[in-house]
């Protein structure tokens, strides 16, 4: 073995192999979103979880078809969530397999309707309520606002 190659092998500043991970990129890195999905593809097929796709983080509303259905879809935040108990086992088996999703987003699914109006008015209409169905979606981050996004939980009521 030459000098060079000695001296590279054997130092390891701050506690770093001189010779980087080839498995791990830059979230820059073109290969990155690959590598990341490559790596956690076993873990989420084990556990039963759907991958959607790699795909940005919606700052706002936005709109998504899974098995046909169209959901509405939001940044969930720290308040806590009703989900049945089969989608808080998903999610907390994939937290177990460490797992850890940066991102999470809530949807609803909304029909459309067509809006009335009555051409007298005697009364305020009042609004109905409908029920909503929701679903749970994990994102696994590859980059800021983006990510691997994994089906965790769909359910009507």
């Amino acid at each position: 073995m030459d000098r060079p190659k000695q001296v590279a092998t054997r130092a390891k500043p701050y506690g770093l192999n001189v010779v980087p991970d080839k498995e791990m990129f830059e979230y820059t890195d073109p290969r990155n979103e690959a590598a990341v999905e490559a790596r956690w593809r076993p873990a989420l097929e084990r556990l039963g979880i759907t991958i959607l796709g790699i795909r940005d983080v919606p700052p706002q509303l936005g709109r998504i078809t899974v098995d046909g259905v169209e959901w509405e879809l939001e940044r969930m935040g720290n308040r806590e969530y009703s989900v049945p108990e089969s989608v808080y086992h998903c999610i907390r088996s994939a937290e177990a397999e460490g797992i850890q999703f940066a991102y999470w987003i809530w949807g609803e699914e909304q029909f459309t309707r067509p809006k009335f109006q009555p051409i007298q008015e005697k009364q305020p209409a009042r609004a109905t309520y409908q029920e909503i169905d929701p679903i749970v979606i994990g994102v696994i981050p590859t980059a800021p606002s983006r990510g691997i996004w994994c089906l965790l939980g769909k359910w009507f009521h």
